[in-house]
């Protein structure tokens, strides 16, 4: 059976548009976090609703995340930590990222996705290390193999795919990040190859690096909140 093409382009338009979204308005009760991250979004979860949230509710969030019952609302739970920038969800993200065997459901699949782009936005509130050095690392398409991930994505046709396609959303956490040491982690990305493996991983990338450079400068600047305000204007 042919696999669904893996739609990077989608996630650039939106990184942004598929996990976190503008709203004009915000809701006037504030629901249960439980209820919060079982709701859907077809356009990802507003930023300024999911902004709303504070440490308090990290704990709960963990243990959603913990909980395998719980699949369909992680996806949201890893967004909405990340939002929430709270130190103490870098390492259960990590590790949730490289929980799973076979193949992957297409819902399993987007939880982990995003929590590696989630990492970002824990990142740009935090200034996690831990996190930060993770994405880093990410960037190389041999470090998911060296960590011995033993799941594959409902999208890749092999492993090698996988892991392009796991670098692709470590970049993205990257841009979101607006880190300095991300800054400078991305750029090179935009120069010469030295070597015949990096013009090929600059090749498969170059799609989406002019888009996280610019994204990363503007979260830099003036943080995601505006980034993410700047989304909605017309």
């Amino acid at each position: 059976m042919k696999r669904p093409a893996f739609a990077t382009s989608v996630v650039v338009a939106g990184l942004v548009g598929s996990l976190l979204t503008s709203s004009a308005s915000l809701v006037a009760i504030q629901l249960d976090v439980r209820e919060f991250v079982s709701q859907v979004w077809f356009e990802g979860m507003p930023y300024e609703e999911g902004n709303r949230y504070d440490a308090s509710v990290v704990p709960t969030l963990l243990q959603l995340l913990a909980d395998p019952t719980a699949e369909e609302q992680r996806a949201n739970v890893v967004v909405l930590l990340g939002i929430i920038g709270d130190e103490r969800a870098a390492e259960p993200m990590i590790n949730f990222i490289s929980q799973g065997t076979a193949e992957l459901s297409m819902t399993q699949y987007r939880a982990r996705s995003s929590a590696i782009m989630s990492l970002g936005s824990l990142i740009a509130k935090s200034q996690n290390e831990r996190a930060l050095s993770y994405l880093i690392d990410s960037m190389s398409p041999q470090s998911w193999q060296e960590r011995e991930i033993a799941w594959n994505s409902p999208f890749a046709a092999s492993m090698e795919e996988r892991d392009l396609q796991l670098s692709k959303m470590a970049i993205l956490g990257l841009a979101l990040s607006g880190h300095p040491t991300a800054g400078e982690a991305l750029r090179p990305l935009q120069d010469p190859p030295e070597t015949a493996a990096d013009a090929a991983f600059q090749a498969e990338v170059s799609d989406i690096v002019s888009e996280a450079l610019a994204v990363h400068s503007i979260v830099a600047a003036d943080g995601l909140a505006a980034y993410y305000a700047r989304q909605r204007r017309p």
